[in-house]
């Protein structure tokens, strides 16, 4: 079905953490910007946007430089135009320079401390498990009846009707016990979670957080689907 409006807004903030070695050169950029990785062709194995990012910095600050790339609340953002049914992928150079321009265009203003505060905190919550309703059941199996049948339909409809049909759903727990975590380094804030949040829940986190500078991290040390 044609999808109509947004239903959040997208985070399109770029968050970076500078890491220096004690002769006073940059060792270190942590980044955090949330968008998919899926902006490349999928024939193969690549580093997709992110890729472009550390090639540039590399070129800009030496070879040694190391570049950590942390996704944020992507889980419904990507490169695609879904509103005016563009699809259209290879933008993967254009955001990882633009990217690492932001990054080179706040270096200067970035000040580093010497010894942060470094805290770790963690907590358990428990994920309720999605699982597909008859009426999905029923749409996957007339979906596969198409495919075998000779007809046509998209590679996403495909890959749930497969998957509606050919997942034993009872064999799942009701719940998931998700461990959530923060790392609390000088006056940032990472929040790792482990599966793909949605803006509205990346804006709510940041919004509420106590700190000046919030990063929310995900899929982070595991991915149990889209929150």
């Amino acid at each position: 079905s044609k999808i109509d409006r947004l239903i959040g807004t997208p985070d399109q903030s770029v968050n970076v953490i500078r890491v220096d070695g004690a002769d006073d050169k940059t060792k270190c950029f942590v980044i955090n910007y949330a968008n998919h990785p899926d902006t490349s062709s999928k024939s193969g194995y690549n580093p997709d946007y992110p890729g472009y990012l550390r090639e540039k910095l590399k070129e800009t600050y030496g070879e040694d430089t190391v570049v950590v790339y942390l996704n944020g609340a992507e889980g419904d953002v990507n490169n695609y135009d879904y509103l005016n049914n563009s699809t259209k992928v290879g933008n993967n150079s254009v955001i990882g320079y633009a990217l690492a321009d932001a990054v080179i265009a706040l270096n200067p203003s970035i000040t580093t401390e010497e010894y942060p505060e470094i805290a770790v905190k963690f907590q358990k919550h428990a994920m309720v498990q999605e699982k597909p309703t008859a009426e999905q059941i029923e749409w996957a199996k007339k979906t596969m009846a198409k495919i075998e049948a000779g007809g046509s339909v998209t590679n996403l409809n495909k890959k749930y009707a497969m998957e509606y049909t050919g997942m034993d759903y009872s064999a799942l727990p009701e719940l998931h016990d998700v461990e959530i975590q923060t790392v609390v380094l000088g006056d940032f804030a990472m929040v790792a979670l482990p599966f793909e949040a949605y803006s509205e829940l990346g804006w709510r986190i940041r919004e509420q957080s106590p700190y000046e500078n919030t990063f929310v991290v995900g899929p982070a040390n595991a991915s149990y689907g889209y929150f």
